[in-house]
């Protein structure tokens, strides 16, 4: 039998415990002395917030409801209960607690953040997002102290479409809360939300070091640093397409072309080596090389990313030293197939522990990750384009020139459509694997009032599959018109 201790005693023990990250002792110790208090409100919320914490949702909502029991009124526990209900996936009840919350206690910013947050994480339609975004800002104004008003505020207001007071959202709530996780975490979900901050990694870093148990900033550094290796998996890419473009001016010599291609394949691999060193410079000492490490997905991705530039380089120079051979040219349009590999598997390499049990992986999990892919597939367009966009232009040289097009700029133009072709179809699987959950659909709905859902989520159907199509139908062109080039080896009259 464990010595009865008084409940001040008790508190000081919890927190430290807490603050120290320990939240299985945290627990035991309440545990171990609630029954000598029961009459102790407060005691019975700690229980309740340290058995959140743990995960246990049923454990910590029948003891915050005891703390009630004890205090109707008690505006942590009405807060605390609002946010374990969203947790429980009981939108509805969270919201009903919350406004509760707030409607006994209209001058206390904590209530009305909890309304933020129950409107925010239920956000059935956009009349939830702009409740959410008003709570926000209510709370700011009763009091700049929360930084979870600002992050909310931010991202409600994003939802909307309203970027500039997103941004602005950001800028204060970070001039008040510098380095604040919860803000920096904000800054990565908002659009553009990086100009404001600035570069996140060393902040992130700071943050780790000073809480390495903190989960969201370590997953948003892994996000960091997989996205920065993401960008540099194109290169292959964009140096087949150069390669094809130049062809038509330097083919007729083959060691000028020789040339030519083996300064891109320096080109490339200097531009990597010098920008993976950067990476490593913002990230923690040895993090990049222990997170491709520990991931077999990643670590594959690297493998397929280096047989992209081997198999490029030396289709290059295949075509170079042959004078414009059409197999070699062929083989340099298909330099996307390793290109496309080693971004699917570090988009993978992302989630270890995901991937590690993906036939076990709960429904929730699955889509997370597949939500996060069409968003990062969205998010990469403009590097897609960079690529595109010479495709077409070297094209148009070519038909604009009075002397012969070789092979290889037809395969320039096939490896510039085949990536954004691969890009078309395997974003159309992610919307068929989403259903109701695409952003496309789940963000023209949150940009609509209650009561129109339906109509919204018919649009953003619809928008979705015009955007699909839309980014196949000029890459096709662009592919039909290379593999003409390819096969006839000139332009036709």
């Amino acid at each position: 039998m464990s010595d009865v201790l008084d409940p001040e005693l008790i508190v000081v023990r919890y927190t430290a415990y807490e603050q120290a990250g320990r939240h299985e002792e945290a627990v035991a110790l309440i545990r171990g002395q609630i029954g000598h208090h029961l009459d102790d409100e407060r005691l019975w919320f700690y229980l309740a917030s340290g058995l959140a914490n743990l995960g246990e949702l049923a454990e910590s909502e029948h003891a915050v409801r005891e703390a009630l029991q004890l205090v109707p009124d008690m505006l942590p526990a009405l807060a605390l209960l609002s946010y374990v209900l969203t947790r429980a996936k009981r939108s509805d009840e969270s919201v009903s607690v919350a406004l509760q919350a707030a409607a006994e206690h209209p001058q206390e910013p904590s209530a009305h953040l909890a309304v933020a947050s129950a409107h925010f994480y239920r956000r059935s339609n956009g009349t939830d997002v702009q409740v959410a975004l008003q709570a926000a800002l209510n709370t700011i104004n009763l009091s700049p102290e929360h930084e979870d008003a600002f992050a909310l505020g931010a991202r409600a207001a994003d939802l909307l479409g309203r970027k500039s007071e997103a941004h602005d959202l950001l800028r204060t709530g970070l001039a008040a809360h510098p380095n604040s996780a919860v803000l920096l975490q904000a800054a990565g979900i908002v659009d553009d939300g990086e100009r404001v901050v600035g570069d996140r990694a060393p902040l992130l870093s700071s943050a780790l070091a000073a809480n390495p148990f903190d989960e969201e900033s370590a997953e948003d550094l892994r996000a960091l640093a997989f996205t920065g290796l993401r960008r540099l998996l194109y290169l292959p890419w964009l140096q087949g397409i150069l390669f094809g473009i130049i062809s038509v001016l330097v083919l007729p010599n083959p060691f000028i072309a020789a040339a030519v291609a083996l300064g891109l394949t320096a080109a490339a691999g200097g531009i990597f080596f010098l920008s993976v060193r950067r990476l490593e410079r913002r990230l923690p000492r040895g993090y990049l090389r222990d997170e491709i490490r520990s991931s077999p997905r990643a670590l594959k991705a690297m493998k397929w990313a280096a047989a992209a530039e081997v198999w490029v380089s030396a289709s290059a120079l295949w075509v170079a030293l042959s004078g414009g051979n059409q197999l070699g040219a062929a083989a340099l349009a298909l330099t996307a197939l390793p290109v496309v590999a080693s971004q699917h598997l570090l988009g993978q390499g992302q989630y270890p522990e995901l991937f590690a049990a993906w036939d076990k992986a709960d429904t929730d999990a699955r889509r997370a990750y597949w939500n996060n892919r069409v968003q990062m597939y969205l998010s990469t367009r403009r590097i897609a384009w960079a690529g595109l966009i010479p495709g077409i232009a070297g094209l148009s040289a070519a038909g604009l020139s009075e002397s012969d097009t070789p092979a290889a700029a037809g395969a320039g133009a096939c490896l510039a459509a085949l990536l954004w072709l691969a890009r078309a179809a395997y974003l159309a699987r992610l919307q068929l694997a989403l259903g109701a959950d695409n952003p496309f659909v789940v963000g023209r709905v949150l940009q609509r009032p209650a009561g129109r859902e339906s109509s919204a989520r018919r649009r953003g159907t619809w928008e979705a599959m015009v955007y699909t199509v839309r980014i196949a139908v000029v890459p096709l062109i662009i592919f039909f018109v290379g593999a003409g080039i390819l096969v006839a080896n000139a332009m036709p009259d």
